[in-house]
């Protein structure tokens, strides 16, 4: 793709890029294309030849436009797709320590960061903040009048890991309470589920293969 000033491609925004229709579609339209030049140079003594040529043009645009369409409903480029996302979600407690405490001894987590309002907890990729509550705003969307209820309704973190035999060996030796016991779900994996101090709910399974 040709650059303009700024590293820019020419003909689109920085950051997306042109999609290209299929050799399929390309082959229909060269010969629809091609079909309709030599029909009509021979209109006269076959305009079967091009009626023929004329549906294979037609047949060709109509798949150009389905796949504009498909890159993008509107009729603008779709954007790239965003590049190195990771996730990492936090969870607003009364007590950080307490929650950190549960991830990092019975879960296994280590903390990155520790600054009394705000721990980080980490395991592999997966990022954990655990925030004080006590510290939003009262314009918060999590303010403290809305987190006076069950914490975490509609919403179970999913933990993956690859021993979940020795993973549920773990939490059961420390002693904490496991809210569904182990067993094989009807999906056809294994599982348990967790509550953490502050009522978020966990569910501990392994990978599919």
């Amino acid at each position: 793709m040709v650059e303009g000033t700024g590293g820019t491609p020419v003909g689109g925004t920085a950051g997306t890029a042109t999609p290209r229709p299929s050799g399929r579609i390309l082959c229909w339209t060269f010969v629809g294309n091609c079909g309709t030049r030599l029909g009509r140079s021979h209109m006269k003594t076959s305009p079967q030849f091009l009626i023929c040529g004329l549906a294979a043009g037609l047949f060709g645009r109509m798949l150009l436009a389905s796949a504009a369409m498909a890159a993008d409903p509107n009729g603008a480029e779709a954007p790239a797709a965003p590049a190195g996302m990771t996730v990492r979600f936090e969870l607003f407690v009364k007590d950080t320590h307490a929650t950190a405490d549960f991830y990092t001894r019975i879960l296994g987590f280590q903390c990155d960061t520790d600054t009394g309002p705000y721990i980080q907890a980490r395991s592999g990729s997966v990022r954990i903040g655990i925030c004080d509550q006590s510290s939003l705003p009262e314009e918060h969307h999590f303010s403290p009048a809305a987190l006076q209820g069950q914490k975490g309704v509609g919403t179970e973190i999913v933990l993956e890991v690859d021993n979940l035999d020795a993973f549920y060996e773990r939490v059961m030796k420390s002693g904490y309470a496991i809210r569904e016991d182990l067993a094989k779900r009807p999906w056809g994996l294994r599982d348990f589920r967790l509550v953490d101090p502050d009522g978020y709910y966990l569910r501990i399974t392994e990978k599919k293969e």
